[in-house]
């Protein structure tokens, strides 16, 4: 078992005032209550990331013998992600940047904001 010793932590003056609020409620100090949340937040973001996983694993099931153009909109955005997920994976799975980096030439990708850069062997990116 971890310890249950308490770390400092700094939360936004809203939260800690609501949490004062529920605290006096029920009983409980503002650091348990804030714990309270903190472990109910925590069990509904796994209930929401399990349901995510269970629906992208239904994504790629959705294309079963029908043709995607006629899938309901919502069911289209699976597909895509589904299909978006599985080139990540064969992407990664390749050497193609490392041997691109070893041959001496420059890698095009998208930076975290979705811009166009370009890695040069260097070491240095630019933004194109």
């Amino acid at each position: 078992m971890g310890s249950t010793a308490a770390t400092p932590t700094r939360v936004n003056k809203d939260v800690y005032a609501a949490a004062k609020v529920a605290a006096s409620l029920t009983g409980r100090t503002v650091a348990e209550q804030l714990s309270h949340w903190a472990k109910i937040g925590s069990e509904v973001e796994a209930i929401a990331l399990l349901e995510l996983r269970q629906r992208r694993r239904t994504a790629q099931d959705l294309l079963a013998g029908r043709d995607y153009d006629s899938l309901p909109a919502d069911e289209q955005a699976l597909v895509r992600t589904a299909w978006d997920e599985e080139m990540d994976q064969r992407l990664a799975s390749t050497g193609i940047a490392a041997d691109k980096r070893a041959a001496g030439q420059p890698v095009i990708t998208l930076d975290e904001e979705g811009n166009v850069v370009r890695h040069l062997p260097d070491g240095t990116v630019e933004q194109l």
